[in-house]
């Protein structure tokens, strides 16, 4: 009878253990940048595959809901275009009201040849948690890094044709290069989401 009750119990931690690990993996999924880098890359399909144009209302009023905005003044608001391009494609009702956080995650669009590397600087606040997604829109294999402004390498996930995620929460307010190598054997199209 103990051993019947052993057993039980061991399956029954095993399966606990998988449940809690699976609720890791579906928490992690959800936070804002890596929503962010899904979003983009499902406009980027749809407006490059002439997808339907509800698909793009959807991304866009998403993508505006996550409160997300290009990092530099110069980027086009993948939000508006693809809405606008929506429009075109004929879409029968108005997208949702816009509402979402004012200052949320901030998102750059970049290609690279392959060996090439794109480096920016963001900075993070001291005890505020960091969060950076690099994100192909195809499978080509992307190296990200994040260096702190004093030449430490603060975060290096392995080479991926996925998203790569890195997050942490800076004990001081500094300065952080990030940097994104295409590792691949063909050009990559991705983006970059910071929060």
């Amino acid at each position: 009878m103990k051993k019947l009750a052993a057993l039980g119990a061991l399956i029954l931690a095993s399966g606990c253990a998988s449940v809690a690990h699976e609720a890791d993996r579906v928490v992690a999924a959800q936070a804002p940048a890596e929503r962010v880098a899904e979003t983009l890359v499902r406009g980027h399909k749809a407006l490059a595959s002439d997808g339907s144009a509800q698909v793009l209302a959807d991304a866009s009023t998403r993508l505006q809901d996550l409160g997300a905005k290009p990092a530099d003044d110069g980027e086009a608001d993948k939000a508006q275009d693809w809405l606008a391009e929506a429009r075109k494609r004929g879409l029968e009702t108005d997208a949702m009201p816009f509402r979402g956080r004012v200052l949320g995650p901030a998102y750059r669009s970049g290609s690279l040849a392959p060996g090439e590397a794109s480096e920016t600087s963001q900075l993070f606040l001291a005890g505020e948690q960091a969060e950076v997604v690099a994100i192909p829109v195809e499978s080509t294999a992307l190296q990200l890094e994040i260096v702190e402004d004093e030449g430490q390498r603060n975060c290096t996930p392995p080479p991926t044709a996925a998203r790569s995620v890195c997050r942490w929460i800076p004990i001081f307010t500094s300065r952080y290069r990030i940097r994104v190598r295409n590792i691949g054997e063909r050009p990559s199209a991705f983006y970059l989401v910071t929060n």
